[in-house]
């Protein structure tokens, strides 16, 4: 069963022209407002992708997805460089890293630079909170990304509910080769959960899952 509805998503998406503080040109895209960045790592054949998320400074406000990168066949030396740019180019508050497979060694040398880097450790609670916090902020008319990322939405719309073996609830994406295995949508996810279920709660600076 689909998680995320079309019609939902189609409202994200927007002309970035409309973002009046944002240049994506300059060497400060958008000055010294705080972002948030999410990490998904490469798995068989797809991309690792990683984004910037610029959060609401009031409760309940838009998140703005502001740059998407993937990277194809490359060392998590060579990601984690770019992501050390990125943090260059932005104030990154927060970045939440899957450490699944090659995501480890990214967390490792990202926490060099960037110690605030937090481990999500995927399991079927982690993925419900993912997922459930990520469907309120979309059904609340809350994310924003450019209208012309096709990619993202198709990413969210490949996410369903599934059985596991032992008949437990959990959320998988199908691979195409458009969206791979939903990867953009699932870096959107780990930098959305750094705001509390309760968005009126203060950000979590640091969040680790078990």
């Amino acid at each position: 069963m689909g998680v995320f509805r079309l019609a939902d998503l189609e409202v994200c998406g927007v002309d970035p022209e409309d973002w009046l503080d944002f240049d994506p040109k300059a060497a400060r895209p958008i000055g010294n407002y705080p972002v948030w960045g999410g990490y998904d790592p490469s798995r068989h054949r797809d991309d690792a992708t990683f984004v910037v998320v610029a959060p609401p400074l009031v409760p309940e406000g838009k998140f703005r997805v502001l740059e998407k990168h993937h990277w194809k066949d490359q060392s998590y030396i060579f990601q984690a460089e770019r992501i050390k740019e990125l943090t260059q180019k932005y104030n990154f508050q927060y970045i939440g890293i899957d450490t699944t497979g090659p995501g480890t060694g990214v967390i490792d040398i990202v926490k060099n630079f960037f110690p605030l880097a937090t481990p999500i450790h995927y399991s079927i609670p982690t993925k419900t909170l993912l997922v459930q916090k990520t469907k309120g902020v979309i059904e609340a008319g809350r994310l924003e990304y450019p209208a012309d990322w096709n990619d993202v939405g198709h990413a969210f719309l490949t996410i369903r509910q599934v059985s596991t073996g032992s008949g437990q609830m959990t959320y998988s994406a199908g691979r195409t080769n458009t969206t791979g295995h939903a990867d953009v949508a699932w870096s959107i996810m780990h930098a959305l959960i750094n705001e509390p279920l309760d968005s009126g709660q203060q950000s979590r600076s640091v969040l680790a899952f078990g």
